[in-house]
């Protein structure tokens, strides 16, 4: 003699094994569906995916006065007071590593760094009239400086 195992589901009809296949097969169209909503990293030139760029220069000024970056002899930006940069080896005009990096005050001409840089990331910080460091691995964290000086 042979005994049936099923369940009884409300309403009177039998449960079959059949709801187990399609929670797994609603489980998959979901998993599809979530994966294509999320968003795809930003792709380089030649289609592949990209990551955040990591190796680059953080630049700070907190209420110092302007200096100019230069690389290899070539004016790269001017950071004003309070003002900030990210550069990006082999990005808008930032040339790749390793770079003769140097950094001169505007308002003097007076060369306050020069450096050799072959590796990345890494942050240059101006807090007043004092750089932080000598291009620290890690942020520099900290006081924002003091207030910039009226232009005029």
């Amino acid at each position: 003699m042979r005994l049936a195992a099923t369940m009884a589901r409300p309403g009177g009809a039998p449960r079959s094994g059949g709801g187990r296949r399609f929670g797994r097969a609603a489980a998959l169209v979901l998993a599809l569906v979530a994966g294509a909503c999320t968003p795809a990293p930003p792709a380089t030139p030649s289609g592949t995916p990209s990551a955040p760029p990591t190796a680059v220069l953080h630049v700070e000024n907190r209420g110092g006065p302007a200096f100019v970056i230069r690389i290899g002899g070539r004016d790269v930006i001017t950071v004003p007071c309070d003002g900030g940069e990210t550069l990006v080896p082999g990005q808008a005009g930032v040339p790749d590593l390793p770079w003769a990096l140097e950094v001169e005050r505007v308002r003097d001409g007076t060369l306050i760094l020069t450096r050799e840089v072959a590796d990345l990331p890494r942050w240059l910080v101006q807090i007043g009239e004092m750089l932080v460091g000598n291009l620290p691995t890690s942020p520099v964290e900290g006081v924002p400086g003091p207030s910039c000086p009226p232009e005029g």
